[in-house]
């Protein structure tokens, strides 16, 4: 009787309960759980709207690059879909789709580019090209009931000017 005295004075000068067995691991997997969840969504999240800004500079980027060196006769904004397709599908986004029109590659999908040509022939030398890439990205796992209060789509867009070589022939 004496031991166990010893045993539970010293338990209780140091601080422990020898009851409390095993309680301490529980308490850290729940923290660890409510601490992990919104930690990895938080980090999903922003690897898909870093995704998004990867696509619409690319998308941007090469489609003003295709635009700018276009050979006489073809068609510079079908050729800058097709690049800003490759772009956005690069990283996971689907590709704008629809009929090319005026400047503005159509939107029916999440991805858009925009044609500038600041008034002028695209191909005229020594014109600037302008060309403008948007993307809306999903906000994941939020219901749709929420969009109302919340804004699930979160636009994210990157602009790209290019010069038209002096040297080419005209358009």
């Amino acid at each position: 009787m004496t031991r166990t005295r010893r045993t539970r004075t010293a338990a209780a000068e140091a601080g422990t309960d020898p009851t409390d067995g095993g309680s301490a691991v529980i308490d850290f997997a729940f923290l660890a759980v409510l601490l992990a969840v919104p930690m990895v969504y938080l980090i999903v999240t922003v690897a898909r709207i870093q995704a998004a800004s990867y696509a619409v500079a690319q998308a941007a980027r090469e489609a003003a690059r295709v635009v700018v060196t276009t050979p006489s006769g073809a068609e510079p904004l079908a050729r800058a879909r097709t690049a800003a397709a490759l772009a956005f599908e690069d990283q996971g986004f689907p590709a704008p789709d629809g009929a090319v029109a005026a400047g503005t590659v159509n939107a029916s999908g999440p991805g858009t580019i925009q044609l500038d040509c600041g008034g002028a022939a695209c191909l005229q030398p020594q014109n600037t090209v302008t060309l403008t890439a948007t993307i809306s990205v999903d906000l994941p796992l939020v219901p749709a009931a929420i969009s109302q209060v919340v804004p699930m789509r979160l636009p994210v867009s990157a602009t790209h000017r290019l010069v038209v070589d002096r040297f080419r022939s005209g358009p």
